[in-house]
């Protein structure tokens, strides 16, 4: 099987006929050409030394796989490692993979097995920041000589297809009469949730941003569209036109007597709603509205009937409370076999311990 690396950003435009085509059968929105190469047009213009390298593997002169990676430099303890990373890794996907012919997928996976085995002046390290358990990344790990660690993670979902009331009686009895409140707060005070149109998608955009960082640099913090991750906004600046144009994203509003007080952009797959982001005004009148329009949305989803709504990675109380349903994604590195890296996966958990703790002593000083 022939291997052929891209690493140009044109390249990667001429593979989009066939990469729909491979991603036709088993269609993920993290994996969609347009997702991956829009992230990667908004991530290479921050991080001037990310590399593209994506493999290519043909058959009888027909593309039958691509591996989306890209490489960039990190330092550990004075050593400087390689790293390959999926595109689109940076926590903004779900369940990333190599994109396959169903009917060659064992020859896949040993083809790529072995050039990673075979090029190792390309990289140390591979981080796989999500992968499902049944993945065929987590699979070649697995069968092949590298080293390996991987860690289970959650991210967590709700199936509102059994209509409102079902999923009501769900929730504990203190969330269903939080929720019910809410929805009684919404329509006394007249709050007005809709879905914003193509004519106004991008001003509700500018919105969810404005709102969203002005929280939380009054806490201090960078926000999703600030410091390490200003990348995000230009990503969706990239994605955005041609998602609105096919249907694959919306943006929910709350209006208070014609002022955006919250908004909640999702990118829907199929039958499920991804959570990407949300933005929102405290105010003395509503003391919670990105509640009140997740209640909001949440009811109006119900009635239809159809939809599954997923609060991306993560688990914590309050998505619990809102009747999500865990489930299983995987974090792995993996390395081949050189001194540098057996002492990379003996030593970073050590240091990443050592740091926490420092961090927190930090923390404590500083209040």
């Amino acid at each position: 099987m022939d291997i052929r690396v891209v690493d140009t950003s044109e390249g990667f435009i001429s593979l989009k006929n066939d990469w729909d085509v491979l991603l036709q059968k088993k269609y993920s929105l993290f994996l969609d050409w347009q997702w991956m190469y829009s992230w990667w047009q908004s991530y290479k213009e921050y991080h001037d030394q990310a590399k593209l390298f994506i493999l290519v593997f043909k058959e009888a002169d027909k593309i039958v796989a691509i591996a989306p990676f890209f490489i960039e430099d990190i330092f550990f303890v004075g050593f400087k490692y390689k790293v390959l990373n999926f595109l689109a890794s940076k926590k903004e996907s779900l369940g990333l993979d190599i994109i396959y012919q169903d009917d060659l997928k064992d020859q896949i996976l040993k083809s790529l097995s072995d050039f990673l085995l075979a090029n190792k002046k390309y990289w140390d390290l591979f981080f796989v920041n999500s992968t499902f358990p049944g993945s065929f990344i987590r699979q070649m790990i697995k069968q092949s000589q590298f080293l390996f660690r991987e860690k289970q993670g959650v991210y967590s979902d709700i199936d509102l297809r059994q209509g409102w009331d079902t999923y009501l009686n769900q929730l504990q009895p203190r969330m269903r009469t939080k929720v019910r409140k809410m929805l009684k707060v919404a329509d006394q005070q007249d709050l007005k949730m809709f879905s914003a149109d193509r004519s106004n998608f991008l001003d509700h955009f500018s919105s969810l941003v404005k709102l969203h960082q002005s929280r939380w640099v009054q806490s201090g913090e960078d926000g999703a569209f600030g410091g390490k991750r200003l990348y995000i906004k230009f990503f969706l600046d990239y994605l955005l036109p041609s998602f609105i144009d096919s249907g694959q994203v919306r943006i929910y509003t709350l209006l208070d007597k014609g002022k955006y007080i919250g908004h909640q952009i999702y990118f829907i797959d199929q039958n499920t709603l991804y959570l990407f982001q949300e933005g929102y005004e405290w105010n003395q009148q509503i003391s919670d509205p990105g509640n009140v329009l997740r209640a909001l949305l949440m009811h109006d989803l119900a009635e239809q009937k159809k939809y599954i709504y997923n609060f991306m990675s993560g688990w914590t109380f309050h998505k619990q409370s809102w009747g999500a349903n865990v489930k299983t994604h995987y974090f792995i590195r993996f390395a081949h076999f050189n001194f540098k890296n057996i002492f990379y996966f003996f030593s970073y958990g050590m240091v990443e311990k050592l740091l926490g703790k420092i961090r927190g002593l930090q923390n404590k000083l500083s209040r």
